[in-house]
């Protein structure tokens, strides 16, 4: 039987890593919960291999991308009310997909399915496309006789993760949109103006001003090792990329990440805002705040803060208050743990959830907005001063050359 690494956490709250013997994924949980501790991660061990992941994340684009999922998920939902059987619709589903690879894994779907094992139960043998949100979701769906409706509920988390990637893109496509003009204006300037005033300039022999020596230099640098520097800029930018896929680069990116001021805060409040909808729908759904709050984590990006949020169990464990573990986690913004609060003392934690949700996304967007207006103008300043400051410079030390004041 294979092998199992599952981390998992201790009544105490404390993070541990148990290895479990056991026939599948599934079981290797059970078993982990059998002893008392709530399972967070699986992992397969493999023999001569390194470990692979036996889980993944719900919004993550390493394989199957939003727009499937969420499309495929919607699909689902609508043949499941329609009444069709559950290994029809899914044979309907494999034929209206394009990517390849997710037609295979549905087809494993597909046939799970008709050798008699649940949705929820096939959906966590093909984790890198159904994680743990996503099944456990789908396991309260089936035992409560409401897929189609369970299916919708994660269709819409799907599309608020989508909607809210898609604003903060488009927050920041003018800042972005600035700093390649002004990497242009200086390829430009460097590669094409500069070399026309050189003969001019190099006449002054030692006489020229440094600053004009400088922008002499860069110039000649970018004619001549322009290749080689586009090279390097690509090799930092696939490094850069690869690093954010390595768990210990991405956890300290992330960490950086929410160190800085004000940034800080906006991520805090968008990942609060996903976890908190996530959550509720959970609870919704049926599932246990014990479980909930562990696969609630799963909606969260920043790896610091899931971790922080995972650690959550272990207070719930003891007794005490979603509001006073996640306060003692510090991750999530003050105003909603108020919310929070008082949704646990009235009783009617679901509906605040979800207004913690709404309420943490719609500040943390106007905190972006605003950092955004005062970034723009500083940008476009820098631009201006930019391109002004190398022509400034050639035009002083032409001017130079004919002893003309300025």
């Amino acid at each position: 039987m294979p092998r199992f690494n599952v981390t998992a956490l201790s009544k105490t709250g404390e993070m541990i890593n148990n290895r479990v013997v056991a026939d599948s994924s599934d079981a290797a949980m059970k078993l982990v919960k059998d002893r008392g501790i709530v399972p967070i991660k699986v992992e397969i061990e493999k023999a001569g291999a390194v470990n692979v992941s036996n889980s993944a994340s719900l919004f993550s684009r390493d394989r199957i991308g939003h727009r499937e999922l969420l499309a495929f998920t919607r699909e689902l939902a609508m043949l499941s009310k329609a009444g069709i059987a559950l290994d029809r619709a899914l044979d309907k589903l494999v034929e209206l997909q394009s990517s390849a690879n997710f037609r295979k894994n549905l087809r494993t779907l597909s046939t799970n399915v008709k050798s008699g094992k649940s949705l929820g139960s096939a959906m966590a043998r093909t984790p890198a496309v159904f994680p743990p949100f996503y099944t456990g979701l789908v396991n309260a769906g089936e035992a409560g006789g409401t897929l189609h409706l369970v299916l919708e509920d994660i269709a819409n988390i799907i599309q608020a993760k989508q909607e809210l990637s898609e604003k903060i893109s488009a927050s920041l496509l003018y800042p972005l949109i600035v700093l390649i003009m002004i990497a242009a204006s200086f390829i430009i300037l460097m590669a094409w103006v500069v070399p026309e005033f050189r003969p001019l300039l190099e006449s002054q022999g030692t006489n020229i001003p440094t600053s004009a020596a400088i922008v002499l230099f860069l110039s000649n640098l970018v004619v001549n090792w322009g290749w080689a520097i586009a090279v390097v800029l690509m090799i930092v930018i696939l490094v850069a990329i690869r690093a954010t896929k390595n768990e210990v680069y991405r956890r300290m990116i992330d960490r950086t990440a929410l160190r800085i001021p004000v940034l800080g805060d906006i991520v805090r409040g968008f990942e609060a805002a996903r976890y908190c909808r996530a959550l509720g729908t959970l609870l919704s759904n049926g599932v246990t705040i014990m479980d909930a709050v562990g696969l609630a984590g799963d909606a969260v990006d920043n790896r610091v803060v899931s971790r922080a949020l995972y650690a959550v169990s272990g207070g719930l464990a003891r007794g005490l208050s979603l509001a006073r573990v996640l306060r003692r986690a510090d991750i999530i913004p003050p105003l909603v743990l108020e919310i929070i609060d008082v949704g646990e003392e009235s009783g009617n934690l679901n509906d605040m959830l979800f207004l913690a949700a709404d309420t943490a996304q719609s500040k943390a967007q106007i905190t972006l907005q605003k950092l955004v207006v005062m970034i723009a103008p500083l940008v476009t300043v820098l631009l201006g001063a930019f391109v002004a400051g190398i022509i400034g410079t050639i035009l002083s030390a032409i001017l130079s050359t004919y002893d003309v004041p300025l």
